[in-house]
């Protein structure tokens, strides 16, 4: 059973490697995302996990894999939790293409867009693109009408946000407390979330109770330089300072030597 699913992920990733990249998907994917991919604990065992990685890494393709996986092979419906209405919208729009070709059904939640509860469809599986706010009225409407069991999947992007103030960080904590309780009792819905930028990655995987997935490979190289009156300073791994050049003296116009003289 677990052999012909691994097979059809693979058949999975390729079809969508051909739709989505063209001739980039010749090169193959990164280490860390076939590492990732292939995990027992997150295909088997649907474990929760924490995607940890830098900017540009890779991160947004490994979670709409793993909502086209859920989708397709699990048959279940899926919930994209996004910080922002304009992020919501543009992933609508690049999400389209695949729902043409493999016959989901794309529903945004953003801004005054989104029905609670969402419309039932025979036969058919969606992807829930939402804001925080709006993926909150979701949850809930799914919950009061007991058809949380048609969700297999809920993959949350800048996962940071929990530590947002003003409300929102609270509104997406009470939205995971209430998948989490859901799980515990179904155990169904697996939770992915994914951030660049976490200073608490333990006690968050703690709280979700799930395996973090972390790696600092970067598709560019980081340079890094601190610029100190006329010179430019390379910085090592190490902490230490080179000097990379001398920065031309920019002229000074007569306005501000007049002003200068005067001081």
């Amino acid at each position: 059973m677990y052999g012909i699913l691994i097979k059809r992920l693979k058949e999975l990733i390729i079809h969508f490697t051909e739709l989505v990249l063209g001739d980039l998907c010749k090169e193959g994917f990164m280490h860390w995302q076939k590492e990732f991919l292939q995990d027992e604990q997150l295909i088997i065992k649907r474990k929760n996990f924490v995607l940890w990685l830098p900017t540009g890494a890779g991160k947004t393709l490994v979670a709409e894999l793993l909502l086209l996986r859920e989708l397709l092979i699990k048959r279940k419906s899926c919930i994209l939790i996004l910080p922002y209405v304009a992020i919501v919208q543009e992933k609508i729009v690049s999400l389209s293409r695949l729902s043409e070709k493999l016959g989901f059904i794309i529903e945004e939640y953003a801004a005054s867009k989104g029905r609670f509860p969402p419309i039932k469809h025979r036969n058919a599986y969606s992807i829930y693109v939402c804001t925080i706010e709006k993926a909150k009225g979701l949850i809930n409407s799914m919950l009061e009408k007991g058809r949380m069991n048609e969700i297999g999947m809920v993959v949350v992007d800048e996962l940071h946000m929990l530590g947002e103030t003003g409300g929102r960080g609270a509104i997406l904590e009470q939205s995971l407390c209430k998948l989490m309780f859901h799980q515990q009792n179904q155990q169904q819905i697996q939770i992915i979330g994914m951030s660049a930028t976490l200073g608490n990655v333990d006690e968050l995987c703690q709280f979700l109770s799930a395996k973090k997935f972390r790696t600092n490979f970067r598709p560019v190289k980081l340079i890094e330089r601190i610029k100190m009156q006329d010179r430019l300073y390379l910085l090592d791994k190490e902490g230490n300072w080179t000097i990379e050049m001398n920065l031309p003296k920019k002229n000074v116009s007569g306005f501000f030597k007049i002003f200068l003289l005067n001081q």
